[in-house]
């Protein structure tokens, strides 16, 4: 119990550093449900989440401030007496022998876990970013899976000229793909990426569907396109499966309005600061001469 009570202590002391750092905002540290237009308290949000048999949650991965808040939600669900299978986007499910004999050997210990899953090679933000969600899932008791896509199988995917079972790419996915890679992939890379997309998507949702068998409940932590309502993870669920799709949302200075960020559908979407970051497509822009 003393170790409980010192986690959720130690992480809301972070959440409310967090919280306060974006003074400017009004939205930031605050809760919105789409579906029922109005605000929710933390109390609301935590019986949204054990009345789900699925928690996904869609973060901006390099944001400090949304790790803390999935390992404060991940607790929060174990601590009331729910012991989810926590699946990770970020670990490739092919890892999963080596994650599950680190866990037997070293139980509780999350820091050394990315040397074992190679994390530095892995293209993901450094480790001690995601070692909060990890510390409080162990903390908590809950164990962990991942379902990451291997690059082997990304190419293979993408070299695959076999039509995706889920049909012919929106022009919707078409145009995510081109903007998650600054509108410089070529066209005909893109139904190939969208495959992959898809994949990854069918991956994750069938880990969580071996959670809810074998501990009653699931939460995934991935990025926010994969979780959100309208296509992604919860078209490939086991149907009835009662799932709460929350992403976390930067605040943008342009759009003081919730209704404002409904371009990605969630059925909760709670608000933090934005991380400062280069322009991450600076770089593969044609250098033009003066």
């Amino acid at each position: 119990m003393r170790t409980r009570n010192l986690w959720a202590a130690a992480t809301l002391s972070v959440l409310l550093m967090a919280a306060c750092t974006d003074l400017e905002s009004p939205l930031a540290g605050r809760i919105w449900s789409p579906p029922q237009d109005r605000w929710l308290g933390e109390a609301e949000l935590t019986a949204k989440m054990l009345a789900a048999d699925a928690v996904l949650i869609g973060e901006t991965h390099d944001n400090p401030t949304h790790h803390h808040r999935e390992a404060d939600l991940v607790f929060r669900l174990a601590q009331n007496q729910r012991h989810p299978l926590v699946v990770f986007e970020m670990i490739d499910a092919a890892r999963q022998p080596q994650l599950d004999q680190w866990l037997r050997d070293h139980p509780g210990d999350a820091a050394g876990l990315g040397e074992v899953l190679d994390w530095r090679h892995s293209g993901w933000p450094d480790w001690p970013l995601y070692q909060p969600i990890i510390t409080a899932a162990l903390t908590a008791g809950a164990p962990l899976a991942g379902a990451g896509v291997t690059r082997d199988e990304a190419r293979r995917i993408i070299s695959d000229p076999t039509p995706d079972a889920g049909g012919p790419p929106t022009s919707s996915e078409l145009d995510d793909i081109q903007e998650s890679h600054c509108g410089l992939l070529p066209a005909a890379m893109a139904p190939g990426m969208v495959r992959v997309q898809r994949a990854r998507d069918r991956a994750m949702a069938e880990k969580i569907a071996l959670g809810l068998k074998a501990q009653g409940s699931a939460v995934l932590i991935a990025g926010s396109g994969h979780v959100r309502t309208d296509r992604g993870v919860p078209l490939y669920l086991p149907p009835g499966t009662k799932a709460l799709s929350i992403g976390l949302r930067e605040v943008d200075p342009s759009r003081p309005d919730p209704r404002q960020y409904q371009d990605e559908p969630f059925d909760v979407i709670i608000f933090t600061e934005r991380t400062e970051r280069p322009d991450p497509c600076e770089s593969l822009r044609p250098r033009t001469r003066s």
